[in-house]
This record gives structure tokens, C-alpha cells and sequence, in this order.
């Protein structure tokens, strides 16, 4: 990744020490002001994803002055943020537990806090998700596996493998197939078998016990049982020593997840937001307290909808994440049958609620990674937003590590990344905040130092679109699966932004449906007093360029999504936009290139009657010099004045533009434009065509 500039540093620096304004020192303990929300901290401490790293942790709490040799709580006043994902992946996450829940209440006594947030591998736990736990995970909690638990599900195990012989039952009548079948009829297949109409088993373990071509299961599947006979190291694989304790310590009534669900999704500190994922839409509308409830609930019913899943005939008795989930499909896909038959349909449309709840939706606060790695065009005022909207100054999030492996700042630094990667790094590092701002803490030499500006173009990779030719990608935006969407900003035209895939391509792209009725004409839903939003004018816009030879307006089509009709345009993913340039003093390869490029825009502009574009809607590709212009919606107003738009100054045309501005003939536009123009708003588009001849003389040869 190319190293911040430092132009970046010094502003991410310049912010963290306005926002240390809000943290000024007190000698009284911060206070509670609402549920979640807390005032008058003296210091925050903030650790990201640990994953097991127990030695790490120990670490950085004893560089932050926050334990003594004992690792008894020393921190006084200090409030511990500590970013969620604790568990899984590293060796010791049940002793890092252990430690946390005694500190809590040792800082609580103490006037501090501990705030223990919930990540999604907390959430993953609680509701048998256990595919990040490794050996070690499961072996701290052998001493208290009950062997009845183990009986219980080898018993169960086997006499299903026998009962469908060699893993190939349906489940037929049950509601819920268990350890083979292909799960047609009622409901997945759980252990094994082909999952038909929906994938292989849960565990990788096909009908006839080889490894399934479906998703692995928890530890591999690949053990054989030829002919179906019961082979107990099969279960020992599927179910390592410690697998049975582990469920039952997190699952109801188990005192580590008693204790995890009396824990908060997101606190907000001082104008700091901390949650682990990311400033959700869920988390901004509803508030703090709403969303710490919505998730608590959203597990709770997790495992009261299992229970009945597992009470139906024949079922497995210890549901994993993974197999209820598929229990739920097959039986919304085909319907249950037997005595149970109306409590699992119910159950099945309920867990399909649930699912898109904050606890599990993939934009919720717990999983939602955007603001961390995408463009920041792309977030910039949803974020703005949503901090409002809590009262908040910034958002500090984990769950994505950093590429440069260093705590760093975002959205001119209104977002702070702390997932650094503690379970597989050298350089331990933690976040500091006091009276002096947020810094950087070393665990290891005790240095701060200010956070470090990342580019704004985020970590994602580039998509690809300069490279298709427009005819691909045309037909890639009109047939692709729409993989999600969310919504993109809050401009007028109420932009979302997609996600696409066909066939290996997968790229984004931004959707628009509004269409606002013009002055005078009729047949829109939402009239406009002068200038209407219609998507149709992106894909006019479009086409225009490309009569034009332009090629600075992305790819847009017409299509339907979601039984709307709206423009589809080709999002330029490692674009910048003018105002991120401004802010972060960015500077393009070729700088000559990128304004000459700006001037055809303005002539364009004035071509298309568009009055005024916004900073924001400028994208520069820095490393190729190339410019795009986006957001045309409010274009091609027919009493638009070119020479207006233009403004007082020199206007100049290069040859080779000015040749394709006179070529320009009402039969092309209309062939070309119509019906997403009106034939005043194509005559209007040829007017200030040749006003734009009579004022631009030739532009000076470079």
C-alpha cells in the first residue's frame, strides 16, 4: 500500500487534537448519562480484536497502566474499551475471558470501566457458530463437558446414520433430516449428505461418509465410514473433547454467556462512538440502548428457536449455527410435516426475521465493514450522518484489520481503526485518549505516537471497469445478480450503492430510481419545481459522452431492480473525489493531463445544462490521471444557459471536441436519447451546443 502522505498525518494529527477538547481532565469519576452513553472520562483505553491472544492482552493493559505484575486493576478512573471478537482463532481466548470479567468488576469498584464490547465472534459463540475455534478452544472446557452430553449426541449421532443408511435418508416427515439425506422434502440434512436444493451437509460429509463439496465442516469431515457403519472418529473429529462444555458455557444459562449478553454492543464515550464493526444505519436510527437490547433479544431468540428445531422428531439434539440455518431454509423452501409441522414453519419464518436483525445482518454494527474499507466517497455522508444523529464526534471500530498493521485514522479522522491483528502481530499497539487526543500506544517500547491517515480511496481493489470494454460492461450491469444493496449517501436522487456478480466478475455499481415530473408534464410521481431528479438523465448523460468521445461518464444502463426501473452506473472503485483531493492535499500523476480533462467537463457541463456540479461529484483516478464525472440526475433542464454555466472567463475547445460538437445533428440525439429526453430537452441540448461554439475560441496548443 502506498505510505500515507504526510500532508495526511498532519491533518489526522490537527483533528485528534480538536477532539481532545471533549476529554478534558476531571478528578470525579465519568458519569453514566444514559444507558451506553458516558461523560468525563480522564482516560480511554481502547484494545482491538484480541481473538485469543492472552499474552497481548496482558501486554497492553500493563504498558497502559492499567494492571500491576498481579494483573490486579490499577487504572483507577480509567474506562477499558476492549473492541470485541475476544474469542476464537488464538489459543487462550477463555483465559483472556476470564481476565476481563474479573477486571470489570475490579475497575467498576474502583470508579473505572470496563466495557467488554460484543463482536461478531462473541455472537458467533453464543449461538454455536464454532468455526474459528480452534483445538485448544474447545480442550479449555473439557474438565467440564458432561459425558452425558457426549452420550447423548453419539447415541444420536449413530442411530441417524442408521436410520438413513450410509447418510442417505431424507428426513422425510421429521421436519428436520439429520446426519445424511439430501435434505428434499422437509428439511436440511445436518451431518452429511448432498443437500439438495440447497448444499452439502454442514459437516462436509456426504451419504456416503466421504467429504462433501459443500462448505467443510467445523474440523474438516474427511474422516470414511464405508458402508455407513458407525465410526466413532468421525464424531471425535466433528466433536473434539471440550466441544460440549464449550456449548453449554455459552449457551443458555452458561456463565460466560450470561455474562457476554450483559454486555453492549456499542458505548459512546466523550463524543467517541465505540463499536465493532461500524456505525450502522440500525445503530444510528435507533440509538445506543436500542441496538445493545436489539442484539441481546436477537441471540436469545436464536436459542429459543433452535430449542424447537431440536425438539422435532428424529432432529439432532445439539443444532449448530450452521445446520439450524439450513433446518430454517428446507423448511420454508418445502414445508414440515408431522406433529410438529405448524411449530417449525413458525419457527423457520421467524429465524428468517432474525437473521437480518443487527445481531447477524451483514450492514449491522457487528459485521458491517464499509466505513473501514471502501472508498470513502462511498460513506462519507452516511457517516456524517449517523454521527449527528448520536450526538457523536467519532467512530472507533475493529473487526477490519489495517493493512499497515497500525491503529489509523478515516473520514478526516471522524473513524478509527484498533483492529491491527493482535493474534498474529509483532508490533502490539493500542489506543490511546486523554486530555492530549487520540494517539497510538506501543505495547512493547511505551512510545506514542499520532494516528496515521490512511488514503481516502480505501483498501478495496480496483474494479476492473476501465478495462471492460462499454458493450461488456453494459451487459454485465443489465444481468447481474444483485448480491446487496445500501443505501449510498442522501443526495436527492437517493443513490444505492450494488453489488453485482456474474459468471467470476463481481463489481459495483450505484442505482437510481427517481423520476421527478417536470415543470409542465405529467406522468412522474413526484413533481419538481425547476430542475426534476430523473435516473434517465444518467443514462443520456452516458450516451452523450460517448457521441462525444469523451469517456469521462461511466457506464450506465436502464434497468429494473427490485420491480423499479432506474439507471445502473458503474461505480470507479480506487477514484478520489476533488474534495478529498482539497482535504487530504492529494495530487495526481500528471496534473496538466487532469485539467485539461477538467475543462472538457465544464464544456460538457454546459452541454448538458447542468447548472451546478458539486466537488464531490469530480472523481480522479490519481495514479492514470483520468477524470469521471458522476451524478447528472438534475441535468439537461431545457432554459439551462450555457453561457451562464460557463461563466465570465476564457473558454476554450480543442480541436477535437469542438469537431464532434458540430457533428452533433438532432436525428443522432434523438435516435439516441430519446425517451429518456424529451424532444424540448434535445433541442435545448443542440441550442446551447452552439452557444458553446460561438463563446469557446481554440484552446493553445500544450
Amino acid at each position: 500500500m502506498t505510505r500515507p502522505r504526510p500532508a495526511i498525518r498532519r491533518l489526522a494529527l490537527a483533528v485528534c487534537l480538536v477532539l481532545a477538547a471533549g476529554l478534558a481532565a476531571v478528578s470525579a469519576p465519568a458519569r453514566e448519562s444514559a444507558p451506553g452513553v458516558w461523560t468525563g472520562a480522564s482516560r480511554i483505553v481502547a484494545i482491538g480484536d484480541i481473538h485469543g491472544s492472552y499474552d497481548t492482552l496482558v501486554l497492553l493493559l500493563r504498558r497502559a497502566g492499567l494492571v500491576d505484575e498481579s494483573l490486579s486493576w490499577t487504572g483507577r478512573d480509567a474506562h477499558l474499551v476492549i473492541m470485541g471478537d475476544v474469542v476464537d482463532r488464538g489459543p487462550a481466548d477463555r483465559k483472556a475471558l476470564d481476565l476481563l470479567r474479573r477486571l470489570a468488576d475490579e475497575a467498576a469498584a474502583a470508579g473505572g470501566r470496563v466495557h467488554q464490547l460484543l463482536g461478531n465472534h462473541e455472537v458467533m459463540n453464543l449461538v454455536r457458530d464454532f468455526r474459528y475455534v480452534g483445538d485448544a478452544g474447545f480442550a479449555a472446557f473439557a474438565a467440564e463437558e458432561d459425558p452425558a452430553d457426549r452420550a447423548r449426541a453419539f447415541e444420536a449421532f449413530r442411530a441417524n446414520r442408521a436410520k438413513n443408511g450410509n447418510g442417505n435418508g431424507n428426513g422425510a416427515g421429521n421436519g428436520v433430516g439429520n446426519h445424511g439425506g439430501n435434505g428434499a422434502g422437509n428439511a436440511a440434512a445436518n451431518h452429511g449428505g448432498n443437500g439438495a436444493g440447497n448444499a452439502a451437509g454442514s459437516h462436509g460429509v456426504n451419504g456416503n461418509g466421504t467429504a462433501g463439496g459443500g462448505p467443510a465442516g467445523n474440523h474438516g469431515g474427511n474422516g470414511v465410514a464405508e458402508n455407513g457403519s458407525l465410526d466413532q472418529s468421525l464424531f471425535e473429529t466433528l466433536y473434539p473433547a471440550g466441544y460440549f462444555g464449550r456449548l453449554r458455557a455459552f449457551g443458555p444459562g452458561g456463565a460466560y454467556a450470561e455474562w457476554l449478553l450483559s454486555r453492549p454492543t456499542a458505548v459512546m464515550i466523550d463524543g467517541y462512538v465505540f463499536v465493532h464493526g461500524g456505525l450502522s444505519e440500525d445503530l444510528a436510527s435507533g440509538g445506543i440502548e436500542a441496538v445493545n437490547a436489539a442484539v441481546r433479544q436477537e441471540v436469545r431468540d436464536i436459542w429459543r428457536l433452535r430449542d424447537v428445531f431440536e425438539r422435532a422428531p428424529g432432529a439432532f439434539p445439539f443444532l449448530n449455527f450452521e445446520e439450524l440455518q439450513r433446518a430454517g431454509i428446507a423448511v420454508q423452501r418445502h414445508g414440515a410435516s408431522g406433529p410438529m409441522a405448524e411449530d417449525l414453519d413458525r419457527a423457520a419464518l421467524e429465524l428468517s426475521k432474525v437473521l437480518q436483525g443487527p445481531a447477524f445482518a451483514t450492514d449491522g454494527p457487528l459485521w458491517y465493514r464499509a466505513q473501514s474499507m471502501d472508498n470513502e466517497t462511498l460513506e462519507w455522508d452516511a457517516l456524517g450522518e449517523r454521527l449527528a444523529a448520536l450526538g457523536a464526534k467519532v467512530v472507533v471500530v475493529g473487526h477490519s484489520p489495517t493493512r499497515s498493521r497500525a491503529l489509523s485514522v478515516r473520514f478526516n479522522g471522524r473513524l478509527i481503526r484498533t483492529d491491527v491483528g493482535l493474534y498474529s502481530t509483532h508490533a502490539p499497539v493500542e489506543l490511546l485518549i486523554d486530555s492530549d487526543g487520540p494517539r497510538e500506544l506501543d505495547g512493547l517500547s511505551g512510545q506514542t505516537a499520532a494516528l496515521r491517515g490512511e488514503p481516502p480511496q480505501g483498501e478495496r481493489g480496483a474494479s476492473g471497469m476501465a478495462e471492460l470494454p462499454d458493450a461488456q460492461m453494459e451487459q454485465f450491469l443489465e444481468l447481474a445478480d444483485v448480491a446487496s444493496s445500501r443505501p449510498l449517501g442522501a443526495g436527492g436522487s437517493r443513490p444505492r450503492i450494488l453489488e453485482l456478480s456474474r459468471d467470476r466478475l463481481r463489481l459495483r455499481a450505484v442505482l437510481k430510481t427517481v423520476d421527478e415530473t417536470a415543470p409542465g408534464r405529467g406522468g412522474g410521481p413526484t413533481p419538481s419545481p425547476r430542475r426534476p431528479n430523473r435516473h434517465q438523465h444518467e443514462v443520456a448523460a452516458y450516451r452523450l459522452d460517448r457521441m462525444l468521445d469523451l469517456r469521462m461518464i461511466p457506464v450506465a444502463v436502464l434497468r429494473r431492480v427490485d420491480d423499479r426501473w432506474g439507471s445502473v452506473q458503474a461505480w470507479v472503485e480506487a477514484a478520489v473525489n476533488q474534495r478529498a483531493m482539497s482535504l487530504y492535499h492529494l495530487a495526481p500523476r500528471d496534473q496538466a493531463e487532469v485539467e485539461r480533462q477538467l475543462r472538457r467537463g465544464k464544456i460538457f457541463d454546459a452541454l448538458i445544462g447542468l447548472e451546478q456540479r458539486d466537488d464531490s461529484d469530480v472523481l480522479v483516478l490519481l495514479n492514470d490521471s483520468r477524470v469521471f464525472l458522476v451524478d447528472q440526475a438534475q441535468a439537461f433542464a431545457p432554459d439551462a444557459d450555457a453561457a451562464a454555466i460557463l461563466g465570465d472567463g476564457p473558454c476554450a475547445l480543442d480541436e477535437p471536441l469542438r469537431a464532434a460538437l458540430k457533428r452533433l445533428g438532432r436525428g443522432q440525439l434523438r435516435a439516441q436519447l430519446e425517451p429518456l429526453l424529451s424532444k424540448e430537452q434535445i433541442d435545448a441540448v443542440l441550442k446551447r451546443r452552439d452557444a458553446i461554439l460561438a463563446k469557446c475560441g481554440p484552446a493553445t496548443p500544450p
